[in-house]
């Protein structure tokens, strides 16, 4: 257990990128992604996703995914 953990009283570490996709937290701001990609999909067409650095854009498609 790392000192963060224990200090704080987490059963596991907070930033590891194993959550699951139901323990992500889901801000209003993720909903037109989420309505674009699917409209993307459904129809068969290419979407990029940019931003910068750490700005979520991979959580954001696990999400979507």
């Amino acid at each position: 257990m790392t000192a963060f953990q224990t200090a704080f009283g987490m059963k596991r570490e907070p930033f590891s990128a194993d959550l699951k996709v139901s323990e992500l937290f889901r801000l209003p701001q993720l909903q037109p992604l989420l309505d674009r990609f699917d409209y993307a999909v459904a129809n068969a067409m290419i979407s990029v996703v940019i931003g910068d650095v750490g700005s979520g854009k991979s959580t954001s498609l696990r999400c979507a995914t």
